[in-house]
């Protein structure tokens, strides 16, 4: 094992916590595992966060002030192939982006167990070579890592206290929670990273296991405790008897729970929340990447993120029928069959109004399925479903603050 001395890692006031039960892990993997097998749902899990913080990191860091990125379960670092694991990816978007970045980058890196906490400051020390204060010499200067060994539910909220701004609010952050079971997972610390400014989640919600163990008794309190949920409310979810349907219940109850406590906080701001369905080599549900943000920014740069990894266009990834040996998961996002869709529920939605090309855009981000792309409107207009009312250089463009009248839908 690529070992370093664990205490440069460590900052005051870490807690390790007594962690979660781990008789909900998924039941391949084995507690004392330090190396996990990856599999093609995981590289799609993995593209989807590369790409988002591809788009993340210019857009917060612009405010020259401090961006925290952390990941709740970080796991080894990497897995039996040495593919990397989320650390390491979320250090190499920052170490290799073509802009440089302004600002503060503080990575937060908490796991649990300890052989693999160890040999994921080993794998940063041997990759970036660490100066003993967060900073490493193979990485930006204005990059500081911290992996902490304890319980991110435990650690959270100190972690969280100790990197506010000015002592009033908390740099923005993003938050990628990625437990292997449900069980550790906490409603109320989640909705306590997104009452704060410009501060999104990305959390593995293992809805494939919560459907299963939910009908058994036994398991409700680990449910209760995670969800944050009354029996009465687990029992409303038992007796839906199709499945489809049930992993729809989990989805809702999940964002009513958090956005509860957002408003509770005394927060105003839109949630905005996007879901991507992970399936295994049967076709059955795994788990959703579930994401949660209060900006239309990054919710627009998540739905690229995962639009590009779905299939057809869907927020969904299946092993089963992945071809194997694939070098490349597919970019469907080029596809265009559903701006034609998309291009008649706008019309729908906007017959009769007057309309900037911004207006239109808010809505497909905010309130549709779809991704923005300006390429919807023009055969609207060819069509006559719609009308530029302003000045522009030439036909079939639709510059920043171009205003359209928008009639009934024609084909």
């Amino acid at each position: 094992m690529r070992g370093a001395p664990q205490s440069i890692y460590r900052i005051p006031g870490w807690r390790r916590g007594s962690g979660s039960t781990l008789s909900d892990e998924p039941p391949e993997l084995k507690p004392d595992d330090i190396l996990l097998p990856t599999n093609n749902h995981t590289k799609a899990k993995h593209r989807i966060l590369k790409k988002y913080l591809e788009a993340w990191f210019p857009i917060l860091s612009r405010y020259q002030g401090r961006v925290l990125y952390l990941d709740g379960f970080a796991g080894s670092g990497e897995y039996t192939d040495h593919s990397d694991g989320s650390p390491l990816i979320a250090l190499e978007v920052a170490k290799n982006h073509q802009l440089p970045l302004g600002g503060e980058l503080v990575f937060y890196f908490v796991e649990l167990n300890e052989p693999r906490f160890a040999h994921l400051t080993g794998l940063l020390e041997s990759r970036y070579k660490s100066k003993g204060d967060g900073s490493f010499t193979n990485l930006p200067e204005n990059v500081k890592v911290f992996p902490i060994n304890g319980d991110f539910n435990a650690n959270v909220e100190e972690i969280l206290a100790g990197l506010k701004e000015d002592g009033k609010t908390l740099a923005p952050t993003m938050a990628f929670v990625d437990p292997f079971g449900y069980a550790a997972l906490n409603v109320d610390t989640m909705a306590g990273i997104l009452t704060q400014r410009r501060c999104e989640l990305l959390i593995t919600y293992m809805v494939g296991f919560l459907d299963r163990f939910v009908f058994d008794e036994s398991k409700w309190g680990a449910i209760r405790s995670a969800l944050s949920v009354t029996d009465d409310e687990i029992k409303s979810i038992v007796q839906i008897s199709d499945r489809e349907e049930r992993e729809k219940a989990w989805l809702r109850m999940l964002a009513a729970k958090i956005t509860q406590r957002v408003q509770a906080a005394g927060s105003n701001d839109r949630v905005y929340e996007l879901d991507f369905k992970v399936k295994d080599k049967h076709n059955q549900t795994m788990y959703y990447l579930v994401f949660f943000t209060k900006s239309l920014a990054g919710m627009k740069a998540m739905k690229e993120a995962m639009w590009g990894v779905g299939s057809n266009g869907e927020y969904t990834f299946s092993d089963f029928g992945f071809v194997p040996g694939q070098t490349d998961l597919l970019d469907y996002s080029k596809e265009k069959p559903w701006q034609t869709e998309a291009g008649k529920e706008i019309c729908t939605v906007f017959a009769g109004q007057k309309v900037t090309i911004e207006d239109v855009e808010n809505w497909v981000v905010g309130e549709s399925p779809w991704i923005w792309r300006k390429g919807i409107m023009k055969p609207l207009e060819t069509s006559g479903s719609l009308k530029v009312l302003t000045r522009r250089a030439m036909k079939g463009t639709y510059p920043p603050g171009t205003v359209l009248q928008f009639g009934p839908f024609l084909p």
